[in-house]
């Protein structure tokens, strides 16, 4: 599209579909959490409403995948967990077998008359029907056995003592989640887990609700008041059979309300939390169809050998020749043995002291170069450097400095933040005007002895670099320990006739700049080899060569908090050291492959290569894959967009990975990636008209583990999709 420093046409359409495509969005939509695809009818809440477990609607709408089975209620659960002794289907649908295992075991034990039974022939006539479930009834009286159908499992209303049928479909007493392994306290609705219920005195606040349980489980006298121990109701002792997975009691109520997953931790663990973590981490596998618009469109399969890797050796080191002690010696820092078997810490910069135990007071600085407003763009000669020196002053003196390189043809439509750290002097001169300073109000609003100052300088080639604009910013809040400045450094073209320095007002060996951040405002530096009162003094050694031809020579620029007081030199590229007396060339080497070109780093052993748009890699030494298609389009439009989306096939999210904006389709695209494969799914959207809020929707590509593609479509209605509104009625695609 026509939008650019050249032509203007389009560029009112191109700022209407920008408008168009966030104004789209519903506000509402964006104000709610969002959750991915996947977590719908899982059995797992993750919506404070509840909407994503919807039983309705999962009955209704739901499909489950082919490693899932699915419950009545709709919900999916993986296949491997029926029958492993927890409930998942609300209703305890995935573990019948196990029910009808526990009332043949209780058959065949061919209990007595026993008194706690609800009626003496209850196997015989209660339980003796398909679907039945052994439980012990909720009266908070005496405890009986008794059967219920599995239909009256989760439906909400509790039919067994501590309320296990509704596990799944009741809530926790403190809505968090639902009951799980809780007894519910009938009288005050308080939930105790099990693995502590009736242990150490840990009892519903109305004792008569778990008063029949408690005198059972954790027995506090007789010979049966074991940890483990459990009082059978016919008054028999399972020793150390409490909730160890097998049947003692008659009736096994020594395996009733038990939390094995607990018990293995010796804690209380989260109701089915590893199931969630493991249904959230599992990849899923799609069974979608290759769509072939017709038998022009080539496909190179995901087995196709693309690329080749080499495997590289890694260094083996002796971890016997290093101390124990090691690892564990710098609190924060990076512990080195000497020979002398003593430990040296080397400190991050927020650190110091001899193991690094000291806060430093310091200023984070955290800023990004804007040149969207500048002359440069990304056709500029890709030779041209931008040095960013940002220094940190006190007073105007220098304590430390920093560079950055920008390389204006790669970096213009990027958005690269850059930060560094300030230390504040240690010296009890500086700290106790710090101190000060914290106690006076006017000395914070009127005196900012330190501040940042920022200075672009222009490199190309080998010649002197050029000073082309400055930033200064004061700080006011110097007496914190730490304090955090985040700037947007915008490089524009200033106006000629607001230009603060056409006064000239600085002396003969300054030169004036305004400042980028406060254009009315101007600060005065002083030429190279230049220092002291109104830059009047030429430094001795800038003069007679300090730092190497074709590099500036700052005398004033002192790193004083380094202890150096020597000029400050700003090398030119591909200059190097503290006086820009090395010279050296990556490039002279040709790292690059396939064409690509190479460019030399800030850093002596660091280069960057421009690939070709069919490569990639830090030698451009990787190909890309291939997407290419070729449009027949029949209709009339306005714009058109072509969006190529991948999916995260562990969220199960579907990410934007690139678009492209058109006045009217080419014929042909090409779009390389670095990606394994190919977009799953290529779309295209035409407007009719700049105000279409709802543009016809194209499937031009849907493929899975696909490495290149080369297709030929059209925008008919055989693959334009319809709206969402239309699903329940027919296919989403024609």
């Amino acid at each position: 599209m026509n939008c650019n420093q050249l032509r203007k046409d389009d560029c009112a359409l191109l700022r209407q579909y920008i408008d168009q495509s966030w104004n789209l969005i519903d506000k509402q939509i964006l104000a709610r959490a969002g959750i991915p695809f996947r977590s719908y009818c899982d059995t797992f809440l993750d919506l404070d409403s509840g909407d994503d477990e919807n039983m309705k609607e999962c009955r209704q709408w739901w499909v489950c995948p082919p490693d899932q089975q699915q419950c009545r209620t709709g919900y999916c659960i993986y296949s491997q967990w029926a029958n492993d002794n927890e409930w998942d289907c609300p209703d305890a649908e995935d573990e019948l077998l196990l029910f009808d295992s526990y009332v043949e075991w209780v058959r065949s034990k061919t209990p007595r008359n026993y008194s706690f039974v609800k009626n003496s022939n209850f196997l015989s006539n209660t339980c003796n029907q398909t679907g039945s479930f052994l439980c012990l009834s909720p009266g908070a009286s005496s405890l009986h056995f008794y059967c219920i159908h599995y239909s009256q499992l989760g439906d909400g209303k509790i039919d067994c003592a501590g309320a296990i049928d509704e596990r799944n479909k009741l809530a926790h007493c403190d809505q968090s989640s639902v009951l799980g392994y809780h007894f519910r306290c009938p009288s005050t609705n308080t939930c105790i887990p099990y693995y502590y219920h009736c242990h150490k005195g840990i009892r519903c606040p109305n004792l008569t609700d778990d008063s029949y349980w408690c005198y059972r489980n954790f027995p506090s006298f007789g010979y049966c008041r074991g940890e483990k121990d459990f009082r059978c109701l016919d008054n028999t002792c399972a020793f150390g059979g409490r909730c160890d997975g097998h049947y003692f009691c008659p009736f096994a109520e020594d395996e009733y309300m038990c939390d094995y997953s607990s018990s293995s931790m010796q804690k209380v663990t989260s109701y089915r939390q590893q199931k969630m973590l493991f249904a959230r981490a599992v990849p899923r596998t799609f069974q979608l169809p290759q769509l072939r618009v017709n038998d022009s469109t080539n496909i190179l399969s995901a087995n196709t050998s693309y690329t080749t890797t080499t495997s590289r050796n890694v260094p083996f080191v002796d971890t016997s020749l290093l101390s124990p002690l090691l690892p564990y010696w710098c609190n924060r820092g990076l512990g080195v043995l000497l020979n002398n078997k003593s430990i040296i810490c080397f400190c991050p910069p927020q650190y110091y002291g001899d193991k690094c135990e000291y806060h430093n007071d310091r200023l984070l600085v955290t800023f990004h170069l804007d040149m969207s407003q500048s002359s440069f763009t990304i056709d500029t000669n890709q030779n041209i450097v931008l040095k960013l020196l940002v220094l940190f002053f006190y007073n105007n003196q220098t304590l430390m400095k920093h560079e950055f390189h920008v390389r204006p043809t790669f970096n213009t439509s990027s958005y690269e933040k850059h930060v560094v750290h300030f230390l504040y002097s240690h010296s009890s001169d500086l700290r106790e005007q710090r101190n000060d300073r914290y106690f006076t109000r006017s000395q914070i609003l009127n005196v900012q002895p330190y501040s940042i100052q920022i200075e672009t300088y222009l490199l190309h080639d080998m010649q002197k670099p050029v000073l082309i604009a400055v930033w200064k910013y004061p700080i006011y809040f110097d007496y914190l320990p730490v304090y955090s400045l985040a700037k947007v450094l915008r490089l524009i073209k200033l106006n000629k006739q607001q230009n603060p320095c056409l006064s000239n007002p600085c002396h003969s060996n300054q030169q004036c700049y305004p400042l980028m951040n406060n254009k009315s405002q101007y600060v005065c530096l002083c030429n190279d080899n230049f220092t002291g009162e109104r830059c009047s003094v030429e430094d001795d050694r800038c003069a007679s060569g300090y730092c190497a031809p074709g590099s500036l020579c700052k005398p004033n620029y002192h790193l004083l908090l380094r202890g150096n007081t020597l000029p400050l030199c700003i090398c030119s590229f591909g200059q190097y050291g503290d006086r820009c007396d090395i010279e050296h060339d990556l490039c002279q080497l040709n790292p690059c492959l396939n064409g690509g070109s190479c460019f030399p780093s800030l850093k002596l052993d660091q280069f960057t290569c421009s690939c070709k748009k069919e490569y990639y890699g830090e030698k451009c030494e990787l190909k890309k894959r291939r997407t290419h298609l070729s449009i027949k389009e029949n209709h009339e439009y306005t714009g058109a967009v072509i969006q190529f989306f991948g999916i995260d096939f562990i969220s199960l999210d579907l990410n934007l990975a690139h678009q492209r904006v058109y006045k009217t389709l080419p014929s042909s695209i090409e779009y390389y990636h670095d990606q394994e494969t190919v977009p799953t799914i290529i779309l295209a959207k035409t407007y009719s008209s700049y105000d279409d809020i709802s543009p016809a929707i194209y499937l031009l590509l849907l493929s899975v583990n696909v490495n290149a593609f080369d297709t030929k479509n059209e925008l008919s209605e055989s693959n334009q999709c319809k709206h969402i509104t239309e699903i329940r009625n027919g296919n989403p695609c024609s």
